[in-house]
């Protein structure tokens, strides 16, 4: 009972942060858009793509720090936490110096030789590539911090920070409009001093709170042996997924330049808004897996699972339909230049998004089994089937979309290989979960969906337009609520209500 509390209380901490922080970056990508303009925008999103594909180290070694410090605090190893901490920090440090060495070599080739950049951008293009590698390496070395907040569930700290930063980046807008000249630059500048500022607020209070966080040197051969062999394999997954995303976006880059750039930036700022709805809700559930399986409590392991992978599906639904439908009349009111292409890659992307919340839990357990070789093998394989057929796709001639078709069917089969895999690793009832937590929910999904574009095609005007999208909303919740959600979770929910409007 008391872990499902601390899931709800950190939820609400979540969800506060996620609602203002997505609020604040839908308006700020407004004006960024408006101000830069679209060529800049683009750039600027092509350009951090470049460093983003060396976050693979990065993505490798925070999966490893996660798991190892969650499963030490629910074995309560608080020495061994200590060494985790220690360990990362050092090895984090090193990875700074490789990205760093790898950036200023073949990046900055890359950058200069291969990129479609007008030459009149170039100056400005490396200016902000030194400080998207500078800002990048700030993000760094804060991860081992942020993974003791979260093995911790202090999301309330989390959230606050999270506000504070974003906040700070609404700021830098606002000064942008009133410079006169180079803009991109000093936005990639102001980025990175924000991004510092936050990193001092992290380590301050980790040294505050949790003394296991103060940095003493240590050396322990096989703790730093067991998180190197967890890295080592992530790094195959973490590898395949930034070239799934990043990758792709140098290769539409160069088939058809900046300006695709810009409307892909702008559908995975408009996904990731609606997705961050879904990544703090399974940002309260990842602990409690990772506890659960190192205290051997596979019952409620399997109910976390199940309940994390439902749930989140359809809160993503009653968000995606919604904006599925609606996305030409949301855009011609967000943006006042919307780019080529920007419509059909958001509904597309969010579709990918949608079907990947069926996959989170699963993907967190196998993380909590520290069992990752075959694992990362076979997943690495798959995703990056995504740059390679999308870079086939679009030699032969065929149009931008298809990259996110791509996309779509390798979230699919993601989805159904770790189903597999955690049905033989810990003996999941995949019957049950095939039928109630993946193919009942993606039912409910399209036929919600097809009912929703009915009522949608009536529309007559821009207001009557935004009510239908209201109401489509508030039909979306009803059927997750009749049809999806069990009979102990319509109780649960039902009482919860009760409780608020009794205080």
């Amino acid at each position: 009972m008391d872990n499902n509390k601390n899931i709800a209380k950190n939820t609400l901490f979540l969800y506060f942060r996620m609602l203002l922080i997505m609020l604040v970056s839908l308006y700020t990508s407004r004006v960024i858009l408006k101000t830069l303009g679209v060529e800049d925008f683009g750039l600027y999103n092509i350009i951090g793509g470049i460093i983003i594909l060396f976050s693979f180290f990065n993505s490798a070694v925070t999966s490893a720090t996660q798991r190892f410090l969650s499963f030490e605090l629910g074995r309560k190893k608080l020495d061994s936490f200590q060494k985790i901490i220690n360990l990362s920090l050092l090895t984090y440090i090193a990875l700074s110096l490789i990205i760093i060495f790898l950036s200023e070599t073949i990046g900055l080739w890359f950058l200069n030789n291969k990129m479609t950049i007008p030459d009149n951008k170039l100056y400005e293009a490396n200016w902000v590539f030194q400080l998207s590698i500078l800002t990048f390496i700030l993000g760094l070395l804060r991860t081992p911090y942020n993974a003791a907040i979260i093995a911790h569930e202090r999301m309330s700290f989390y959230a606050f920070v999270s506000i504070i930063e974003v906040i700070l980046k609404l700021l830098i807008v606002y000064l942008l409009i009133y410079l006169s000249s180079n803009k991109l630059i000093m936005y990639a500048l102001l980025v990175a001093c924000v991004v510092f500022l936050i990193n001092i607020f992290y380590v301050v209070y980790c040294f505050t709170n949790f003394k296991e966080c103060r940095f003493r040197y240590c050396w322990d051969y096989n703790t730093f042996k067991k998180l190197l062999s967890f890295s080592g394999w992530s790094m195959f997954g973490s590898l395949a997924t930034v070239s799934s995303n990043q990758g792709v976006n140098i290769v539409m880059n160069l088939f058809y330049g900046v300006t695709i750039n810009a409307a892909m930036g702008i559908s995975h700022q408009v996904a990731q808004a609606v997705n961050q709805f879904i990544t703090n809700f399974q940002i309260a559930f990842n602990p409690q897996i990772t506890k659960s399986y190192a205290s051997g409590n596979f019952s409620y392991l399997n109910s976390l699972i199940e309940h994390s992978a439902k749930l989140s599906f359809f809160i993503m639904m009653v968000l995606s339909i919604p904006l599925i439908l609606g996305m030409d009349l949301i855009l011609n009111i967000w943006l006042d230049t919307v780019p080529p292409y920007t419509s059909i890659f958001c509904k597309l992307t969010i579709i990918s998004y949608l079907i990947d919340t069926l996959s989170a839990p699963l993907y967190m357990t196998v993380q909590a089994t520290g069992k990752i070789k075959k694992y990362q093998m076979c997943v690495s394989s798959i995703f990056l089937l995504n740059i390679v057929l999308s870079y086939i796709l679009f030699k032969i001639g065929l149009s931008p979309e298809y990259a996110l078709y791509v996309k779509i069917f390798i979230s699919i089969t993601l989805l159904i290989y770790r189903i597999i895999f955690i049905h033989s690793a810990l003996k999941l009832p995949i019957r049950n979960y095939i039928l109630n937590t993946t193919i009942r929910p993606i039912i409910i999904f399209l036929s919600t969906l097809y009912l929703s574009s009915f009522i949608y095609t009536l529309n007559t005007n821009i207001y009557i337009s935004i009510i239908k999208l209201v109401g489509i909303g508030i039909l979306s919740i009803l059927v997750v609520y009749v049809f999806g959600l069990s009979i102990s979770e319509k109780n649960f929910i039902t009482s919860i209500i009760k409780s608020k409007i009794k205080r």
